[in-house]
């Protein structure tokens, strides 16, 4: 029996040729901001996932920016591909927004060199969720 992946695949996952900017601005403005605000939020990312491939999973209508490392199972030659480094840019938003509005301009700076680092990548989006739904005005303290 042949299979024919490239088919599959193209019916799961679809390439536009999607640039993040491009993205970041549709989830910010379905969140209400304003073009200024999107850009300053993306301006924060270093070059490297500013530049990163977005695919555009169709089974859950979400796209992707492929940044980080696949996990590696400790003393094999196993390497684990997937959600360790295609990440949701609706994530990394979200992440750079919360951070951007609740750390002060030094706790930013030191958490946004932390989002360069491929193997604590996703770390550094999940330390954002727990504040995605505080009020304004409660007070957040961010340990380094």
């Amino acid at each position: 029996m042949n299979i024919d992946l490239n088919g599959m695949l193209s019916k799961v996952i679809e390439n536009k040729g999607a640039i993040l900017f491009d993205v970041f601005k549709e989830i910010g403005n379905d969140l209400g901001d304003n073009d200024a605000y999107i850009s300053e939020l993306y301006d924060l990312l270093p070059t490297e996932i500013q530049e990163s491939t977005v695919i555009h999973d169709k089974l859950v209508n979400r796209y992707l920016y492929n940044f980080g490392r696949p996990l590696e199972i400790k003393g094999s030659s196993v390497h684990c591909f997937g959600n360790t480094q295609n990440n949701a840019v609706e994530h990394l938003y979200l992440a750079v927004r919360a951070a951007k509005e609740n750390l002060t301009e030094k706790e930013l700076v030191h958490y946004i060199k932390q989002v360069n680092n491929p193997e604590k990548h996703s770390d550094f989006l999940f330390e954002m969720r727990p504040i995605l739904n505080v009020k304004k005005g409660v007070k957040i303290q961010y340990e380094s």
